[in-house]
């Protein structure tokens, strides 16, 4: 799930398995990547990770 600052859930990337960790990266750290125990995902996002 994504949330706010406030804590408040924005969304939710639904994933066929469970999501173990996430980071962002690419070089506008626009890419978010995602690790489950037998696959990576990785999409583009509005949001840019912290630099």
């Amino acid at each position: 799930m994504v949330f706010n600052a406030e804590g408040e859930a924005l969304a939710h990337i639904a994933l066929p398995e469970r999501c173990a960790n996430l980071c962002f990266g690419g070089p506008k750290n626009n890419r978010l990547y995602m690790a489950s125990c037998h696959s990576l995902y990785a999409f583009y996002v509005e949001a840019f990770g912290a630099v």
